[in-house]
């Protein structure tokens, strides 16, 4: 029952998939002069968003890049000798301490036998009631030597703060107070060594990873190197509570331990930065002469030609599990432009082909399975109706219907396989594959995941039983018929933004159907197309900077445009040349700004 209810937490940053990120970062061996792609997929929508800006002080600061609303520094971006970008990390970054109460006393806990009262805080807010009135509301909060207590009771009535248990979270990050100074040195910085020694030294780096080049360096560095708990093996072995081990499973790598034992508290390196956090030493980083990447999978396949292992297990697993189709395509699209076989001029990574290539829309799943599919659930010339009882991704069909799939069929034997503006049909593969991915991997799949081949496994679609495939398929073609746009409509129909009552078509993605460009509003067919318009997430900055010999080159997209009020010119401006691939050449010295026939001055004195 725990187990159950805590399958409920979404540990992810955002909907059911999780916001995620790409970045590239290429070396001497790859690209004629250092190249960065970073290309965080964030929130389109409301003020969790990114907003591009260029901060510059004379002589002390010039940076580009993007951030987040009232962060007065670049949090992705480049200056003139760096460029940088981050993706979310799978190392996990809090865990919880069970508490031991003293009998009659639910306010505080034994610790190796000593009592220890919590600390009360009250807080009061201002309340607006359905009538319209305001009133005062007071609440006591209490914390403890961990972190603040709190109630896991929504998630399972025996995880209640009773008379002799209570539940603390603690997060690394409400100690690290050096994440401002960590990005005010990397917008400062003057090389690619100083970067990367930079992040080892301040350690603060608060979720994610990072990828960055530097000018006159033929290296490209990755690190996951940031606050981190510091627990071992033992503690997770001996310090674990039963309830610990009951929600394992739904809490992979988060610490759940004993908070009465003193044995059990975070530890500390000689290096660390903060008390319980890990020190940098033990963390993972590569510099390499071809590339370095992450799209969201642990650190472990940085580059696939030197895995990275043996780090603490609290950072993500290495080896142990598939990675995603996103993760598999993004490194095989690089390998394919290195080997010059992905239709490309050359076989080196250029800003040109970069250009292109991040915003193909190669969909993996329809390159590695949409014939066999299609062999399995389209029989005769035209295909012959599915029968339908039930949708996989729930509910009866009532009245069973026989769906005419000959349409479809046709329209995605035809399809090459990319989710551009033009393709025909994508939106049913996206509605089938959505619903084939809930039959088990081992049903699915033909081969599984290999460990020694990350990229190329699982892979084979087992068409030995086509029952589920084919159930899959007609839901799936169902579903389409039903919502009003057409089986073999553009994906730039179904795939859209809306600004000031306009649609702008769109192009892209889910990770989780396979696709590297990324456009993911996770609504399915029948709730309105996938709308970019609520609370999606997908392709947000864009940067791609190479380090020229004449200087500094970036082109950047801010997908959803710069403003959110409907008002603003800028409200869909960057919107439409993202639509229509058109990067922007962004001006970065002062001479380039100046020159530019868009340049506006505002000067705001005391």
């Amino acid at each position: 029952a725990i187990e159950q209810a805590f399958a409920r937490l979404d540990l992810q940053v955002g909907g059911e998939e999780g916001v995620g990120s790409n970045m590239y970062g290429f070396g001497a061996d790859a690209s004629e002069v250092p190249l960065l792609f970073g290309n965080p997929h964030w929130y389109w929508r409301g003020p969790d968003r990114f907003y591009q800006a260029q901060l510059t002080i004379p002589g002390k600061l010039n940076v580009s890049g993007a951030s987040f609303l009232g962060v007065p520094l670049v949090l992705i971006g480049f200056n003139e000798n760096v460029a940088w970008s981050h993706t979310v990390s799978t190392a996990r970054r809090f865990g919880f301490f069970q508490l031991s109460l003293v009998p009659g006393e639910p306010t505080a806990y034994l610790k190796d036998g000593v009592r220890v009262p919590m600390t009360a805080r009250s807080i009061t807010v201002q309340s607006l009631a359905a009538d319209g009135t305001v009133s005062d509301v007071t609440r006591t909060l209490y914390t403890s030597e961990h972190g603040p207590l709190v109630n896991l009771a929504p998630l399972n009535p025996a995880l209640a703060w009773s008379g002799s248990t209570a539940f603390a979270i603690r997060d690394i990050n409400a100690a690290n107070h050096r994440t401002f100074r960590n990005w005010m040195r990397w917008a400062q910085a003057g090389s690619l060594e100083a970067f990367a020694q930079i992040q080892r030294e301040e350690a603060a780096i608060p979720w994610v990873n990072t990828v960055a080049v530097g000018r006159g360096d033929p290296r490209a560095w990755y690190a996951d190197i940031g606050a981190m708990p510091n627990v071992s093996a033992q503690q997770v072995a001996t310090c674990t509570t039963p309830f610990g081990q009951a929600v394992a499973g739904a809490l992979p790598r988060v610490p759940f331990f004993d908070g009465s034992r003193a044995a059990c508290d975070w530890q500390t390196d000689a290096d660390s930065r903060q008390p319980g956090a890990i020190g940098a030493s033990r963390m993972p980083s590569l510099l390499r002469r071809d590339y370095v990447a992450n799209m969201n999978d642990s650190y472990w396949l940085a580059n696939p030609a030197e895995p990275l292992t043996g780090y603490p297990d609290i950072l993500g697993p290495a080896g142990t599990q598939a990675q995603s189709l996103r993760t598999r395509l993004g490194h095989l699209m690089v390998q394919r432009r290195l080997a010059g076989t992905d239709g490309y001029a050359g076989n080196k990574a250029t800003p040109e082909v970069l250009q292109q290539m991040v915003l193909d829309s190669r969909v993996l799943t329809a390159e590695l399975f949409k014939d066999a599919a299609l062999a399995a659930v389209c029989s005769g010339t035209p295909a012959a109706p599915l029968p339908l009882s039930a949708d996989p991704l729930g509910g009866a069909i009532t009245p069973a219907v026989n769906v005419d799939v000959a349409l479809a069929c046709s329209t995605l034997a035809a399809w090459n396989g990319r989710g551009t503006a033009d393709a025909r049909g994508t939106h049913v593969w996206d509605e089938f594959w959505t619903r084939a991915q809930r039959i088990p991997a081992a049903q699915l799949y033909t081969v599984p995941f290999n460990p020694a081949d990350p990229l190329n496994t699982p892979r084979g679609l087992n068409t030995t039983d086509t029952t589920a495939l084919r159930q899959a398929f007609a839901a799936a073609v169902y579903r389409v018929q039903q919502s009003g746009f057409a089986v073999d409509a553009p994906r730039s129909e179904v795939v859209y933004a809306t600004r000031n009552g306009q649609r702008i078509g769109l192009y892209g993605g889910c990770g989780a159907n396979g696709y590297f460009t990324i456009a993911c509003s996770e609504k399915r067919i029948e709730q309105g197309g996938y709308s970019m318009d609520e609370d999606p997430n997908g392709n947000s900055y864009m940067q791609i900077v190479a380090f020229r010999p004449e200087g500094v080159q970036a082109h950047t997209f801010l997908t959803f445009s710069l403003s959110d009020d409907p008002a603003s010119p800028h409200h869909a401006d960057y919107t439409r040349r993202y639509a229509a691939g058109q990067w922007l050449r962004v001006p970065f010295t002062e001479a380039e700004i100046a020159a530019n026939a868009d340049l506006k001055t505002t000067r705001v004195r005391e």
